[in-house]
């Protein structure tokens, strides 16, 4: 429990047969999940059909998030929307706010390498669960290398 696990997942099929093994029914919902776990949907424009065809599409329960990902920030959006989900965050490490990797400069290994920190566990939106996130492809250039 004191471990947090998180979870992008395409394979939407997978999913629902899960919950179905342990107890959903199709009209009534969702298995609870760990308070550990958090479960992402990922969605583009390729799957998203088959995300609506097996109810998934709603998430009134809030035991799941969804991960948009399109070409752009603003398609993503539209994505979200066209589910009527809310698009909430733009990843932060597309948007620059952190970098892939945070290295420290004290703390190295027995090799002389430096020690990093991903952008995921400084941020932990999606660790955490705390709501959908929009991924782009081709994000907006980070304003840092503009001018």
């Amino acid at each position: 429990s004191d471990v947090q696990f998180w979870v992008y997942t395409r394979s939407f099929g997978h999913v629902w047969d899960w919950m179905l093994d342990n107890g959903a029914e199709w009209s009534s919902g969702w298995v609870e999940l760990p308070d550990n776990f958090s479960l992402y949907f990922s969605v583009d424009k390729y799957n998203v059909d088959r995300l609506k065809t097996l109810g998934l599409a709603n998430n009134d329960n809030g035991k799941w998030q969804y991960a948009f990902c399109a070409d752009t920030f603003d398609e993503a959006a539209l994505l979200a929307e066209s589910i009527g989900q809310n698009p909430m965050l733009k990843c932060p490490e597309q948007t620059g706010r952190y970098d892939l990797v945070e290295w420290s400069k004290t703390t190295v290994t027995e090799r002389g390498k430096r020690v990093g920190r991903g952008a995921c566990a400084s941020c932990r939106w999606c660790v955490d669960g705390r709501g959908n996130v929009q991924f782009a492809v081709h994000p907006e250039p980070y304003k840092a290398d503009i001018g």
